[in-house]
This record gives C-alpha cells, sequence and structure tokens, in this order.
C-alpha cells in the first residue's frame, strides 16, 4: 500500500500537477483534505473491498495475486495469471512489457491541461506518435525517492499491518 500511495502522489504531483504537496503533507491531506479528493489510505485497505466478493463467490472462485510478483517478472505472472484462469498462455509468450506510464515532472502546466483535453480527440495510433515526441519537449524525468519519502512510505506500510494479515 504504501508503494500505491507513493506512486498516486508522485503521478498527481509531477504528471497531472494536481497540487505541490511533499509526500509528507500529502499524507496528512489525505487523512483530513475535502471530501471531494479520493481517500487513497482507505482504498488501500485492500482486504474491506476482497470480503465482499469472497462472500458472494466463495474462496475457491476468487483469485489475489501480488503487484510485486507483476513488477518483478511481468512474463511469469501473467503467464502464471493465464493458466490460472484456464486461457491461453501463449499471448504473453512475445508480449511487450514496456512501460508506458512512467511519471515524469511536467514543465508547463497549462500546455499539458490543453493537451489532455484534446487528448481524446486524438486516435490512438496518433497518440503513440506524439506522445512521446509531446513528453521530450515538455517534461523531464521526476526525481528520485529521497530517503525521507522512503522512511515514510514504509511508516505508511505499518498502518495496513492489520489489513494485510486478514488478507492474507
Amino acid at each position: 500500500p504504501g508503494d500505491r500511495l507513493y506512486s498516486h502522489w508522485r503521478f498527481n504531483r509531477y504528471r497531472m500537477k494536481h497540487f505541490d504537496l511533499t509526500f509528507e503533507q500529502y499524507l496528512d491531506y489525505e487523512n483530513f483534505g475535502p471530501a471531494n479528493m479520493a481517500n487513497y489510505i482507505e482504498r488501500s485497505r485492500y482486504v474491506k473491498f476482497l470480503e465482499p466478493w469472497l462472500e458472494a463467490f466463495g474462496r475457491d472462485r476468487i483469485f489475489v495475486y501480488q503487484f510485486e510478483k507483476l513488477k518483478n517478472d511481468p512474463r511469469e505472472f501473467m503467464t502464471t495469471m493465464a493458466r490460472d484462469l484456464g486461457i491461453a498462455t501463449e499471448y504473453y509468450t512475445d508480449y511487450d512489457f514496456f512501460q508506458r506510464n512512467e511519471t515524469v515532472a511536467i514543465g508547463n502546466k497549462k500546455l499539458h491541461k490543453w493537451g489532455l483535453k484534446l487528448e481524446p480527440y486524438v486516435p490512438q495510433f496518433l497518440q503513440e506518435l506524439l506522445i512521446p515526441v509531446y513528453l521530450r519537449l515538455n517534461s523531464k524525468k521526476a526525481p528520485a525517492i529521497s530517503e525521507k519519502d522512503q522512511s515514510l512510505k514504509n511508516e505508511a506500510n505499518k498502518w495496513f499491518t492489520d489489513d494485510n494479515i486478514k488478507l492474507e
């Protein structure tokens, strides 16, 4: 959950430019922020959302996977998941697992907002050509995680200990 919270903060700060909060402020803000802002801390209590599905469908019809396994070996993860679901695994043999949504630090916020408004009207094939060029012109690599933020992320993981024990 700490990784999810950090990723959400990073995406909204650097890519979407929704706020300039530090990660520390964000963690506090999520607890006391306005009601209309999605509460990612509560949404990171996965067991809370899984329990109704388990009741409705039974444990034998629900698969739960760890995101870390997907990050560490996407091909193996997807092959395992396909096998568990009884669907063909061959699709993933030559699949391109290139990460296309890496968070970057956007330069010009107004240009970016304008681009996001236009995006739904641009065909997908054209987006695939234009977005890399646009990102080279209006972005830079987002900063690496600081020691302080890593510590905060580790501390945030502790908030979910009881939930994760139930989930296990």
